[in-house]
């Protein structure tokens, strides 16, 4: 008969056994896997301006009927210089691992992922401090412009995989970096959790009071709304979602890696009929600056970035959340912002810009 670890604590305790707890997985720094200029920069901060990641996970800007479409993983510039004029960088894999899986098809400008390789790494994700259930670290290295290995070829972090492209569903020259764990089928997680505000201080910013900025735009009455916009100047890619919270009732809520794991059939198809009583409008596109300043500029006129500018102009890294089926008589609204590393920011409203 099999004891689950609970019982068998008491049983142990109970014959005076001292059982060691079981040691937690080491977990290995993960390798950066394009190079990039800003870490010569020994004072880089990222900013909305500054950024060694360009793409973070989670919903994006989408114009249309679809509000926006589910980013799963982040993106890696990939710059132009002189040894690498179409920005065509090495990819190197980012901890040790075997290549399980390759997308190379003949024309790979009709996959949407273009050229793929999927690596399985040795360490688990208990190791990052996630459920055991989630089986090893596994990384998927999107958009390349050639492919390095082979199907079971066996990897060591910083190893050759490919070259960055913009192969499949992609206008820019980038890596997209994949991570999954089991649940079924792969499941999309956010990458943050392997690199982590700790390990890349330079290039990840964790959710602070510092890095969190909320503004409370909007309470429409009688048209039961309430809208705030939650900004994140330094790019705080840890974010997991949020909580929007109407007189202590916390339903209004979102969460980016639930959407990857159970509403993945959904998820380009906007906000419509996930998640009860909240609307999520991003602010930009997570690619490249001439597409972010042509959306800023062409904004539709039911969404709140229409009625309430971003103060300063250009283009800021944030969401303007709108909580329906707000009473009438609602006294207390408060968001709070949560990660993958379970850090929580609340900041409760002390009264809205405009009132109706």
């Amino acid at each position: 008969m099999k004891l689950n670890a609970f019982v068998l604590g008491l049983v142990c305790f109970a014959c005076g056994v001292a059982v060691a707890a079981p040691r937690k997985p080491k977990a290995p720094k993960p390798l950066w896997p394009v190079a990039n200029p800003g870490f010569l920069q020994g004072n880089f901060t990222p900013s909305t301006n500054q950024r060694l990641i360009s793409g973070i996970f989670g919903p994006r800007l989408k114009w249309g009927d679809g509000r926006y479409d589910h980013h799963e993983g982040f993106d890696f510039y990939a710059f132009f210089d002189e040894a690498h004029p179409r920005g065509d960088h090495p990819v190197t894999c980012i901890l040790d691992g075997v290549v399980t899986d390759i997308i190379d098809p003949p024309n790979p400008e009709r996959t949407e992922t273009g050229r793929k390789v999927v690596v399985t790494h040795a360490v688990p994700w208990s190791a990052y401090g996630a459920p055991r259930e989630w089986g090893p670290v596994k990384s998927g290295y999107l958009h390349l412009s050639a492919i390095r290995v082979q199907k079971g070829q066996k990897l060591e972090a910083g190893d050759l995989v490919g070259e960055a492209g913009e192969s499949g569903y992609t206008s820019t020259v980038h890596l997209h970096l994949n991570l999954y764990r089991a649940g079924g089928r792969d499941v999309n997680v956010n990458p943050a959790r392997v690199f982590q505000p700790k390990l890349y201080p330079q290039a990840v910013t964790p959710l602070s009071k510092q890095t969190v900025e909320v503004q409370w735009l909007e309470r429409d009455v009688e048209g039961g709304t309430a809208v705030a916009r939650v900004l994140l100047p330094y790019n705080a890619y840890t974010l997991d979602g949020f909580v929007f919270e109407v007189d202590k009732d916390t339903r209004r809520a979102i969460s980016f890696e639930y959407v990857s794991a159970e509403q993945r059939d959904k998820r380009d198809t906007g906000d419509v009929d996930l998640f009860p009583g909240l609307r999520l409008y991003p602010l930009r596109f997570n690619g490249g600056g001439t597409l972010e300043a042509n959306n800023a500029r062409s904004v539709p006129r039911g969404w709140p970035l229409a009625r309430h500018p971003i103060r300063g102009g250009g283009v800021r890294l944030g969401f303007d959340l709108e909580a329906r089926d707000v009473p009438k008589d609602a006294k207390s609204f408060a968001i709070t912002v949560h990660g993958v590393g379970g850090e929580r920011v609340t900041v409760k409203a002390r009264g809205f810009e405009a009132s109706r």
